[in-house]
C-alpha cells in the first residue's frame, strides 16, 4: 500500500517550506533587541535549539516545533511573565509600578503557584554568561535584587514564535492549495498516460 507522501510530494514540499520560514522568522524576532535590554540579543541555547520536524504518516503529514518544548524557558519568553506586582518595588525603582509584560493574555505569571521557582538560578547563568562578577554575599545581593525586579515587574513577551507562525500560517492555505492541486494534477497525468 502507498503512503500519503508517495502521492503528496508537492504539499509535503510547502508543509517543509512553511516549517523553514517559521524557523527562520522566530530566529530573527528572537534576535531584535526589545526596549527593556541595553544589549542585542545573543544566539544561544533557544536560538539554536528552533527547528521544525515534518512528519509524514500513513494518512497524515504533521509539522512540529519540538523546541517549544524542549527549551523549558521558550514559553515564557514568547508570551512573556505577568509579574506580581509591581508596587512592592522600592518607590525608586525603575519599574516602580510598571508591568514589564504588556501582554495581559499572557497564562504565566509570578506568584501564581504553578512555577518551579528557578529565577535565582536563571539570573546566576545570565550574570556567568555575561561576565558580570560579584563574589559572596555581593553575588547574592545583585542575584537577590535583579530577581525580585523581574519577579514582582514581570518578563516581556517577544512572541517570536507565536507571530512567525501566524504570519505564516495566513501564507500557507494558498499555497497547500496550490501545492495540493499539482499533486492531483500530477497523479491524474500519471493515471492516464499508463
Amino acid at each position: 500500500m502507498r503512503k500519503l507522501n508517495d502521492f503528496m510530494k508537492f504539499t509535503d514540499q510547502a508543509l517543509n517550506q512553511f516549517g523553514k520560514d517559521v524557523v527562520e522568522q522566530s530566529q530573527k524576532r528572537l534576535l531584535r533587541k526589545s526596549m527593556f535590554q541595553s544589549n542585542k540579543p545573543s544566539r544561544g541555547n533557544l536560538y539554536n535549539s528552533i527547528k521544525y520536524e515534518v512528519e509524514t504518516m500513513e494518512n497524515s503529514i504533521i509539522v512540529k516545533f519540538p523546541f517549544m518544548k524542549d527549551v523549558d524557558y521558550a514559553k515564557y519568553i514568547d508570551q512573556g511573565v505577568t509579574g506580581k506586582d509591581p508596587g512592592d518595588l522600592p518607590k525608586g525603582a525603575l519599574w516602580y509600578g510598571k508591568q514589564r509584560n504588556k501582554n495581559t493574555k499572557s497564562p504565566f505569571k509570578f506568584g501564581s503557584g504553578k512555577g518551579k521557582g528557578y529565577i535565582k538560578s536563571g539570573i546566576n547563568k545570565y550574570l556567568v554568561k555575561k561576565g558580570i562578577r560579584g563574589v559572596g554575599e555581593k553575588r547574592k545581593g545583585l542575584i537577590y535584587v535583579i530577581s525580585r525586579s523581574v519577579y514582582l515587574s514581570g518578563i516581556p513577551a517577544k512572541f517570536f514564535f507565536t507571530k512567525s507562525f501566524d504570519n505564516a500560517f495566513k501564507k500557507l492555505p494558498p499555497k497547500l492549495v496550490q501545492a495540493f492541486a499539482l499533486d492531483i494534477k500530477d497523479k491524474f497525468k500519471e493515471f492516464t498516460t499508463s
